[in-house]
């Protein structure tokens, strides 16, 4: 009975024993996991956080790029502006320098009529100082 006993007791111990190995490695496998756990929730974190900086960095991206586009559409408005003035200033020039051609050509005409004018005078004045002298001999 004894002997019963003893067996019994080393069975139990052994049972024992085996309950605290698969409780021991079932607290190692957990807290292994644990770790694990841990280690994907920091690098989760850690890639959240890099995303973060990539988004913020990617806007201040579009803020710069947004920026350079309204400054070059404000320089192509003046440059288109300048460009303008110029066309109206040359285009006014060409119709002053018409106009003062047309004024000259007017001047030139007005003088040429009156040099015939003058002309035409002198030729009547000479035939009639040519009448005044015949007459004149003739009496």
């Amino acid at each position: 009975a004894l002997q019963s006993k003893d067996e019994k007791i080393a069975s139990s111990e052994l049972k024992l024993s085996d309950l605290r190995e698969t409780s021991e490695r079932d607290r190692e496998a957990k807290a292994r996991d644990g770790a694990v756990s841990e280690s994907h929730s920091a690098q989760l974190n850690e890639l959240r956080e890099k995303l973060a900086a990539l988004v913020q960095r990617e806007r201040a991206s579009d803020e710069r790029m947004q920026a350079q586009a309204e400054e070059l559409a404000e320089e192509m408005v003046l440059q288109m502006r300048e460009e303008l003035e110029a066309e109206l200033e040359a285009s006014r020039m060409i119709e002053l320098a018409s106009e003062k051609q047309e004024a000259a050509h007017n001047l030139a005409q007005e003088k040429a009529g009156r040099e015939e004018e003058v002309a035409s005078e002198r030729a009547r004045g000479e035939q009639v100082a040519e009448g005044l002298r015949r007459a004149l001999e003739e009496a």
